[in-house]
């Protein structure tokens, strides 16, 4: 895995290509209003490589607010339709939020990146 670093030197997206997928393990506890465009330049980066399906490991990821949530929404719309957004290890009260606010139907959801790839 080559790390993408954040501007304080530490890892924030470790990543690992499978084939035509590409693994984004968060360790970040949170995606909020401090690091959500930071994670979207690293999000939109990526897309520009050629995966089709791109696998965000939150497995570390403790909260998700509004903001991240809405760096979600913006890249997915921003993805041709033969791409793919798979999301795996959120935590149970992340993943009750994603389905209030209806948005289960924009993503693939896995507990693991194994799953998913196994799931392409």
């Amino acid at each position: 895995m080559s790390g993408l670093g954040i501007m304080t030197g530490q890892t924030f997206v470790e990543e690992e290509r499978v084939e035509d997928a590409l693994i984004l393990k968060v360790s970040a506890e949170r995606i909020d209003a401090t690091n959500a465009v930071h994670f979207r330049s690293l999000l939109e980066s990526s897309i520009k490589k050629d995966v089709r399906h791109y696998i965000l490991d939150f497995s570390q990821v403790k909260i998700i607010d509004s903001s991240g949530f809405s760096m979600l929404i913006m890249i997915s719309k921003k993805l041709p339709p033969e791409k793919r957004i798979l999301l795996v290890g959120l935590n149970r009260d992340i993943f009750k939020l994603f389905e209030m606010l209806k948005l289960d139907a924009l993503f693939d959801f896995f507990d693991t990146p194994e799953d998913a790839l196994e799931n392409l």
